[in-house]
């Protein structure tokens, strides 16, 4: 009998570890193809997805980048160097450097290596949660996770944008991960490793607190009654190593600006909260880049996560759910807000992925083949919508246009501008920096926080043109929406210039009535 248990025990070992090589070799295609299609249309300019965000990383990583380059054109230096300090500053500039290093290293300013750097992040970011849902649930599971993660469409044009949320998913798919092992183990390791990775994931982007602390929370909760935990020296130095790195940063005197962001976006924003129409448009918005269904399943998955995994599933769905409560606006305007929301469905779909798999092994060849190619279209149909919303667009020609409008423009006069993406394409390539006229989407955010708006804009006008010598418009659906502007700048200011796509006004020499 012994030797009957020991072959089969052998048997299944083996079938075990065919079944993982598998996973591995498909998880590998997987990243493999992943990082493929995120190279579709490398070179083109970075205005296919939240164009201020990227390019204001853009101009700091081009500014340090010039910092380090002496040798170069001295105007353009001086230009690239002054547009850079005068960004404000809101996280430390990790990826900046990095990629002002690559610069370096190449020889000059390309697109494409911020591209290639921040998706090599969410790609590293993959493997790690595959092997995290590996083994919370099982390899097959796992590639449902990992499917879900890089093949969702928004997922692939997210993560080739230039900015520090694709780094701080990094970091909270590793402290993820460490927490899992933590949890396995409870070694002073694991304590240290998980707290340092979670500081991180924080410092990379203060919004990564409220995953990273939920994920912890519940962890240390799972394996120890509240008392327990806090005489671990373990836990303590844990929480110690997660907090001192982002503290030292946010909480320095380098940012300033901090508790004024904090009370403009959360403080003035919680009465939205009281809305139940928030809500719903929280979820309408989510729907508009990630199907409702498969987040309700991957929520239910969660569930049926084992005990040492289900902490941590759910911790990501705690800490998505505080981060819309701090952040209000934002969760229902920007959707790279909702980035976090990725692997956190993607991991609850690895014990129904599991559960699938391990059914359909009981049915015919018929059977199981037809469940391949449903897996197969599953993948192949949003990689090839994303392939296609990457070729759809065109860039390539835009940024002259931005480079001449610099170059047409009064030089050291100071210019109010209706312009797009906040003047960070004026800003980047036509090295002109302006003072910003403000969008229909501000004065919503004006009335969010509790403020009106007066019938007439004249006082507004008048006090933020005060000192102005041009105004700018380049945005002219921009300018449409609002009547009354259009309407004081066609009727009392001259055109001085008009150019490529831009219209100049004259405020210092209004029209005689």
């Amino acid at each position: 009998m012994r030797i009957i248990k020991s072959f089969r025990s052998m048997r299944v070992s083996r079938v075990f570890n065919s079944s993982k090589k598998r996973a591995i070799f498909v998880a590998l295609a997987f990243l493999v193809g992943g990082f493929g299609l995120r190279m579709i249309d490398l070179t083109d300019p970075p205005l296919d997805f939240h164009p201020s965000r990227q390019l204001y990383s853009y101009t700091i990583a081009r500014g340090l980048f010039y910092q380090t380059t002496p040798d170069a054109d001295p105007v353009i230096r001086e230009r690239a160097i002054a547009t850079g300090e005068r960004t404000d500053r809101y996280e430390p500039r990790i990826q900046e450097g990095i990629v002002a290093l690559l610069y370096r290293l190449s020889g000059g300013e390309r697109f494409w290596i911020a591209r290639i750097l921040t998706s090599l992040e969410w790609i590293a970011g993959g493997w790690i949660l595959f092997s995290l849902a590996s083994r919370i649930s099982t390899p097959i599971g796992g590639l449902f996770t990992l499917g879900y993660y890089i093949f969702l469409p928004f997922a692939i044009q997210a993560s080739r944008s230039f900015q520090p949320d694709i780094l701080m998913i990094l970091g909270i798919i590793s402290a993820a991960y460490c927490l899992y092992r933590w949890s396995e183990e409870e070694t002073w390791r694991w304590s240290l490793i998980a707290g340092l990775v979670a500081g991180i994931a924080v410092l990379s982007k203060a919004q990564g607190i409220f995953a990273v602390t939920a994920m912890a929370i519940l962890t240390v909760l799972t394996k120890k009654s509240f008392g327990k935990a806090l005489v671990d020296p373990k836990i303590w130095a844990m929480a110690g190593s997660m907090t001192v790195i982002p503290a030292v940063y946010y909480l320095g005197p380098w940012l300033p600006g901090s508790g004024a962001y904090f009370s403009s976006f959360t403080v003035a924003m919680s009465r939205l909260l009281e809305d139940p129409g928030f809500y719903v448009r929280w979820a309408n918005f989510i729907h508009d880049f990630m199907d409702m269904g498969i987040i309700v399943v991957a929520l239910l998955g969660s569930l049926l996560l084992n005990r040492s995994g289900r902490p941590i599933a759910l911790g990501l769905w705690l800490g998505y759910g505080l981060l819309g409560l701090f952040f209000p606006w934002q969760i229902g305007t920007h959707d790279y807000y909702s980035l976090a929301l990725v692997p956190t469905v993607a991991l609850g779909l690895a014990p129904t992925g599991a559960w699938l798999a391990q059914s359909i092994r009981k049915q015919g060849w018929m059977l199981r083949t037809g469940f391949l190619l449903i897996c197969l279209f599953a993948i192949a149909y949003p990689a090839w919508t994303a392939r296609s919303g990457l070729l759809g667009k065109n860039y390539h020609s835009e940024w002259r246009a931005w480079e001449i409008m610099g170059e047409e423009l009064p030089a050291g006069a100071n210019i109010i501008a209706l312009t797009h993406d906040y003047g960070w394409r004026l800003q980047y390539w036509g090295y002109t920096p302006v003072k910003l006229w403000p969008y229909n989407a501000d004065y919503e955010l004006h009335i969010a926080r509790g403020g009106n708006l007066a019938a007439d804009i004249r006082p507004v006008f008048e006090d933020l043109t005060s000192g102005q010598d041009y105004f700018l418009v380049t945005l002219f659906s921009e300018l449409d929406a609002q009547p009354q502007l259009k309407e004081i700048l066609n009727e009392e200011y001259p055109i001085v210039q008009r150019g490529d796509g831009y219209v100049l006004f004259d405020l210092k020499h209004p029209i005689s009535k």
